[in-house]
């Protein structure tokens, strides 16, 4: 196994990226938002529609969009692993495998958020604030300590006017106002204008 290239370079898949942001937006939507946080995550990412059968739903496509990412200074790392007997706890006969995961380096991922409802970008800050601080892996094999992101932001609005989002700090810029106004408006349930 070998971490995702495109032309000989890693790379964070944007799909990746959208998978755990929407993961972490209903995680956070549950906790702030009970009554409606399954259709707040629906409206802004689009339906998941699993298994075969008639589907109720009309499909949309999400209204975030997440760009592909190249990872600059990452250096790969070559490590042996075993899988395991998820009954018995042993190695699994037949299961040794090589993988090289890449470690270090940075991106500079774009994501956009298209026509947002009121609220929705409140939710998209809350969720680019627990990547920023770490606190949600991303890729596969996050179950063994990998894929930890940290970093910083520079959220920019239609009109030009943004702000920086750093971890443990307080936004920064000509509108960092309207970070907080965004997250308030979102916790109250989608009022205000974000």
């Amino acid at each position: 196994m070998a971490h995702l290239r495109s032309g000989g370079q890693p790379i964070l898949p944007g799909t990746s990226l959208a998978g755990v942001m929407r993961a972490q937006a209903r995680r956070i939507a549950t906790l702030l938002r009970p009554a409606d946080h399954a259709a707040v995550v629906r409206d802004l990412f689009g339906p998941r529609f699993q298994g075969v059968g008639p589907h109720t739903e009309t499909p949309h496509a999400s209204r975030l969009r997440i760009g592909e990412a190249p990872l600059a200074g990452a250096r790969p790392h070559r490590q042996i692993r075993i899988a395991v007997d998820r009954f018995t706890g042993a190695a699994a006969d037949t299961a040794l495998f090589d993988e090289e995961p890449v470690e270090g380096g940075h991106a500079r991922i774009r994501i956009e958020l298209r026509k947002p409802k009121p609220g929705e970008l409140g939710l998209v800050l809350l969720v680019l604030k627990d990547l920023l601080e770490g606190y949600v892996g991303v890729g596969g094999t996050t179950s063994v300590g990998r894929g930890e992101m940290r970093g910083s932001a520079r959220v920019t609005w239609e009109d030009g006017k943004s702000a920086d989002v750093r971890p443990g700090a307080s936004p920064s810029g000509d509108a960092a106002a309207r970070v907080d106004e965004a997250i308030r408006a979102f916790c109250d349930g989608g009022g205000g204008n974000a």
